[in-house]
């Protein structure tokens, strides 16, 4: 009986440190490469950034979405 209270705070801990790692992952890596993606492409004219938008690789969901917003506003300008 006291094998699986050991196992299951065994399991319970490797899911705390699992946790806590992958918030530090994103915050120290993921994020920085974001954000220089995206100043990146503020950078880019229309057809650079459709360009871009047809991998469908970007590195954040804000990314993405600031992507798609714009090559749709430069599709209704006709660029």
């Amino acid at each position: 009986m006291h094998t699986g209270f050991i196992i299951g705070g065994v399991f319970l801990a490797l899911c705390i440190v699992l946790s806590i790692y992958i918030v530090v992952y994103k915050e120290s890596v993921l994020t920085p490469i974001a954000e220089k993606e995206m100043i990146e492409m503020k950078a880019m004219n229309c057809e650079q950034i459709a360009e871009h938008s047809s991998s469908g690789l970007f590195w954040s969901v804000e990314n993405y979405e600031w992507a798609k917003e714009r090559t749709k506003a430069c599709e209704d300008a006709g660029l």
